[in-house]
């Protein structure tokens, strides 16, 4: 195993994460880590999810769906005129 992946714990019954002390989520850094935290509080039903792609939405691609939803309604208002046009 890789010494960058990294793991967390979800209750496979209400879906809530392994949290710390401080309620947030509680990251692992090894897979014998988790596995030795599963067994010490005695889970019985939970899923190891190894982490591995962190996707964040960046301002070029938040700019990009801006424009495309713009040009969408621009769009659609010139075919609502143009059946407007043709109906009269």
């Amino acid at each position: 195993m890789s010494d960058k992946d990294q793991y967390i714990i979800v209750d496979n019954i209400n879906k809530e994460f392994f949290k710390d002390e401080n309620g947030n989520i509680k990251i692992f850094e090894t897979f014998d880590d988790v596995h030795i935290h599963c067994g010490f509080y005695k889970f019985e039903n939970v899923w190891i999810c190894k982490l591995m792609y962190n996707y964040k939405e960046d301002e070029e691609y938040e700019q990009s769906i801006t424009d495309y939803n713009r040009m969408e309604e621009e769009w659609e208002m010139d075919n609502y005129n143009e059946m407007k046009d043709e109906q009269q």
